[in-house]
């Protein structure tokens, strides 16, 4: 989908001499649907994605699953696209996170696992099969909005921001946003879910209680009120970059 909201932003931006990157365009428009379609009414995910590639069903990962792999994502050089994917095609076949390994050993199972089952795979396609397995074909999952708070009253960086960034990896966030919800769901609980059924649990948990408190009316512009302001907040951020680009090539 085409968010019109971010198209006229996206012109008058060009329209002033600043040019958005592919990727900034790509960001805009998945915030402008959030702010043009909303996204209450959470649909209820009750199962795993799953993909068969090769012989092998890889699938959504869990929480759990997730942030075992990202304990090993400095294990064999997974900084890279490629070996990242394998890593992860490798955790996601399980249904549960197996126990702690050496990390010599988790590069080995994986080394073993890739060139068992995907010798003959090309690379695009197994990148393709894990995407779909972490973000679906909803272009709007987990798009990130620029922070509000990215620093301290001088624009230094502090240790709670270094600590926000670790978190983001997602799962922890998500997690946390539960526990302040006060929805009583454990850690346990937690890594038994994905990300996307956690985050319906918590939109699902929003919504009744809006629902005793506020009119429906109420609670789709309050939603709405959130998304345009991180529409406009990361609309910010491109532009600061995109001007002070702008100003380093004219000197």
């Amino acid at each position: 989908m085409v968010s019109q909201f971010a198209i006229d932003e996206i012109e008058q931006m060009e329209a002033e001499g600043l040019h958005p990157t592919p990727r900034d365009i790509v960001r805009l428009n998945a915030l402008g649907l959030k702010v043009e379609c909303g996204q209450s009414h959470a649909p209820l995910y009750f199962d795993r994605r799953c993909v068969w590639i090769g012989n092998v069903c890889i699938m959504e990962p869990t929480i759990g699953v997730s942030l075992f792999a990202a304990q090993y994502s400095d294990v064999f050089g997974a900084d890279s696209r490629v070996a990242d994917t394998c890593l992860k095609a490798w955790a996601f076949h399980f249904k549960e996170p197996p126990a702690d390994m050496p990390p010599k050993d988790v590069a080995d199972a994986v080394s073993k696992f890739i060139t068992t089952h995907f010798s003959d795979i090309p690379v695009k396609r197994l990148i393709a099969a894990v995407d779909y397995c972490m973000y679906g074909c909803d272009s709007r999952s987990f798009e990130r909005p620029a922070r509000k708070n990215a620093g301290d009253a001088e624009g230094e960086r502090t240790a709670d921001d270094a600590a926000e960034d670790e978190a983001f990896n997602i799962d922890i966030g998500i997690v946390h946003e539960a526990e302040a919800m006060g929805l009583g769901i454990t850690l346990a609980d937690a890594r038994r879910h994905t990300r996307a059924q956690l985050n319906a649990i918590m939109e699902r948990a929003i919504e009744s209680r809006a629902a005793l408190t506020i009119g429906g009316g109420d609670l789709e512009k309050s939603q709405k009120d959130r998304y345009t302001g991180e529409f406009y907040a990361t609309l910010d951020e491109i532009r600061a970059r995109l001007t002070a680009e702008r100003a380093a090539a004219a000197k």
